[in-house]
């Protein structure tokens, strides 16, 4: 998240809420459900750590899909506030 918060703070993107986008892009949670399906299907994740890791994914998801959203409606400024 840093290091997206930093590239749009560098590159002082109009109209973007850093913090927004910095959560956003982020989010790994769709990617670790790849690769722990494709962990289980080759026999590296035993079935019983995969449970846990979907529990974590989820959470992940949905706390991302509900921080962002908040930070949105909270980050909004005026575009004199930013520079």
């Amino acid at each position: 998240m840093g290091v997206v918060f930093g590239l749009t703070r560098l590159l002082r993107l109009p109209g973007v809420n850093r913090w927004q986008m910095a959560i956003g892009l982020g989010q790994v949670g769709e990617f670790s459900f790849v690769v722990g399906t494709l962990g289980v299907s080759r026999g590296f994740v035993p079935p019983s750590l995969y449970t846990g890791l979907l529990l974590a994914m989820a959470v992940s998801i949905a706390a991302t899909a509900t921080l962002a959203r908040v930070i949105g409606k909270v980050g909004r400024t005026s575009p004199e506030a930013e520079a």
